[in-house]
């Protein structure tokens, strides 16, 4: 029986299924997927032993039997499910093959979250080398989308496991990273705690983003009233060390809508009041 899968067949690959006892069968190194959750794995096994596997998992040989490439959660279902084999396709793929078709298969499937694929992008970015560009034209994508994904990880993976434990999406998840690193701890509870969507959750980091920019012009306030307030008190004691040196100066202040102004009379021919 042969299967169509077009990136496997471009890359030259043998399509073939076979029986494969499932103890024979080791786990993926490049499995995208993280958790895989108790209620799934029973839901699938009372199908499988109502249907058999209806997908065939995709494995290539190794010196100890079979490595897994896709389909994990069917071959550990299917062992759940009672049986001892599962019908597999058999593929000749190099790491770099095997790690593409693993991705490729789950980009398919959807069942990954944002955070697993900006992972497995970086994987196979830093383990085979290759560019954002390429990685995109591989897999059909844009190359901006490729580097939005990779942004995701520049949050916190506890922020990170968060999100997805609550269900939050990949656009909650944008919008936390544009907000102070020190503040998306609780700007993340409080999307929890208040069920925010997404938008209210962009609203709220915006009046955050705000309220910190009107404190920043506050404080740059502060600082320039404290530097007047030096350059006033430097007039003041400049024209008392004139009387000291017996020159009759005079000093106005008034101060109006905002501002200070000081009117200081020096006689054009003054002389020390012990000359008079």
């Amino acid at each position: 029986m042969q299967f169509c899968v077009p990136f496997l067949q471009q890359a030259g690959c043998n399509q073939r299924l076979t029986e494969v006892d499932i103890r024979d069968i080791s786990p993926s190194g490049f499995q995208p997927r993280r958790e895989v959750s108790d209620s799934e794995l029973s839901a699938l096994s009372k199908s499988i032993a109502g249907c058999g596997v209806l997908q065939p998992p995709l494995v290539r040989r190794t010196d100890a039997g079979y490595e897994l490439i896709c389909g994990e959660r069917r071959v550990r279902a299917a062992a759940l499910a009672g049986l001892t084999s599962v019908p597999c396709v058999v593929l000749r793929l190099d790491d770099r093959q095997a790690a593409m078709a693993a991705l490729t298969e789950n980009l398919q499937r959807r069942d990954l979250n944002c955070f697993e694929l900006a992972e497995a992008y970086r994987e196979i970015l830093s383990r085979f080398g290759i560019t954002q560009s390429s990685l995109a034209v591989m897999l059909g994508l844009s190359q901006p989308a490729i580097g939005n994904k990779l942004r995701l990880l520049a949050l916190d993976p506890e922020l990170r496991d968060k999100l997805v434990e609550h269900g939050l999406s990949e656009r909650h998840a944008r919008a936390l990273l544009t907000a102070d690193p020190d503040d998306r701890p609780e700007l993340l509870e409080a999307a929890i705690s208040e069920q925010l969507t997404a938008e209210a959750f962009e609203k709220l980091i915006a009046e955050r983003k705000q309220e910190q920019k009107r404190r920043r012009s506050y404080k740059r306030r502060a600082a320039v009233f404290s530097d007047v307030r030096l350059f006033v008190n430097t007039i003041e004691r400049a024209v008392e060390v004139m009387r000291l040196a017996g020159v009759t100066a005079e000093m106005e202040k008034s101060e109006s809508d905002g501002y200070i102004e000081y009117v200081i009379r020096i006689p054009d021919k003054s002389t020390p009041k012990d000359a008079e």
